[in-house]
């Protein structure tokens, strides 16, 4: 892996792995937690409109320029981060650096085009919010947390039809620039990639950033419910949990491994196979640069609440009882599900562009390593510190 710095502040990694294809992927540290109230999904919102043109290119020029090459062009945002990408053959690097460089520091941002946008951001918004599965977890957070977290990353079709053609440019220029960046390339990288970086993203000037972020009080016990119109319930009940590169988000991945991996794991043998009390079940940890959080899930009907709710308890209280050889098993398993879940370039890239702005995108390396040399002593005392009895439980039910 080769790690560098621009001298207007633009982080870069280069992760050399055989392959036909290379992913180049720049990735802003800005996203919901950036926002309040009143702009909430204003980063999610860029994130789109910046495809609809720049001072050089129209929309469809930006898309074809890769898409007739036969790659592959996209975009995301999360709370913490905003990430741009191309999935290309190694010899169209060039071509997407250029497309990606001049996406983030040249859009036009066109009062028609703004408008247009909103539109489909909204449709988005309501396609996104009928998805109980993701909605279950919006909910979720919003009962979890005091600050930022707490906030939706797709905001609302009220924020976003309120914004201004000021408000995007003025967010936007605060937290585009290159000291704000990372810049990944993943897959077969050409010895000449820093040259190439260079031309296309040196002459971008620095910004100001802002310092700072809001400090989550101490957890206490909230649960809560919700009237929608699903046929069937969801329910969350989970903690606030240390962020990436801390010990405690490796004990939670274990907690995850022991709880959630699939078919095998205690909750889905335990609620779907021996009771058939819930549809889907497991565990989900996000691992964040700033929050975290993890919490157990299961789709269901209200009647089965109360028996899942203890089951869920019950098995958080099992964890302090796991033996060596389960705990062994464990970090095997969390092992492999984290090389097997990173294997494709595109993962990969996104896992250490996440590790870049936690700090450095080699911290994975000693994650892994504190993760092998884990104690069932060090687990359960990590165990016996996050996993209390002020849980946050969020329930969407059905109306009627």
């Amino acid at each position: 892996m080769e790690q560098f710095i621009l001298k207007n502040g633009l982080r870069v990694v280069l992760d050399r792995r055989p392959s036909n294809t290379t992913v180049t992927m720049l990735t802003v540290h800005v996203g919901s937690n950036n926002e309040g109230e009143l702009n909430n999904g204003i980063s999610h919102f860029i994130e789109h409109s910046v495809f609809n043109g720049t001072r050089r290119r129209k929309a469809l020029d930006i898309t074809n320029a890769i898409e007739a090459l036969g790659g592959e062009i996209n975009a995301a945002t999360s709370p913490e981060r905003t990430f741009f990408f191309t999935k290309t053959l190694p010899k169209h690097i060039p071509i997407a650096l250029d497309i990606l460089s001049d996406i983030a520091f040249c859009p036009t941002f066109e009062e028609a085009q703004l408008i247009t946008e909103k539109q489909v951001v909204g449709e988005e918004i309501d396609f996104i919010y009928d998805d109980f599965n993701f909605y279950q977890w919006v909910v979720f957070q919003e009962q979890l947390f005091k600050g930022p977290q707490r906030l939706p990353v797709y905001g609302s079709k009220e924020n976003i039809t309120r914004l201004s053609k000021k408000d995007v440019l003025g967010f936007h220029n605060r937290n585009y620039v290159p000291n704000n960046m990372v810049l990944t390339i993943a897959g077969s990288v050409p010895l000449a990639a820093r040259w190439m970086i260079k031309k296309h993203f040196s002459d971008a000037k620095p910004g100001e950033l802002r310092s700072g972020r809001f400090k989550e009080p101490k957890q206490k016990k909230v649960e809560y419910s919700i009237k929608l119109p699903t046929q069937s319930s969801y329910m969350v009940l989970g903690y606030q949990m240390p962020p990436r590169g801390h010990e405690g988000a490796i004990i939670t991945d274990l907690i995850c491994g022991i709880l959630g991996r699939g078919q095998s794991g205690t909750l889905f043998n335990e609620i779907r196979n021996k009771l058939g009390l819930a549809y889907s079940v497991g565990a989900h940890h996000s691992l964040g640069t700033h929050y975290n959080f993890f919490g157990l899930y299961a789709n269901l009907q209200e009647k089965n609440i109360p028996r899942v709710k203890k089951i869920f308890l019950d098995e958080l209280k099992q964890l302090a009882k796991i033996t060596e050889a389960q705990l062994e098993e464990t970090k095997g398993y969390v092992e492999g599900d984290f090389f097997v879940g990173n294997d494709d370039n595109l993962s990969w890239a996104t896992q250490i562009s996440a590790w870049e702005l936690a700090g450095d995108a080699k911290m994975y390396k000693d994650y892994l390593r504190r993760l092998r040399r884990m104690t069932l002593a060090e687990f359960k005392r990590g165990v016996k510190k996050y996993i209390h009895g002020n849980y946050c439980c969020t329930m969407l039910l059905p109306q009627g």
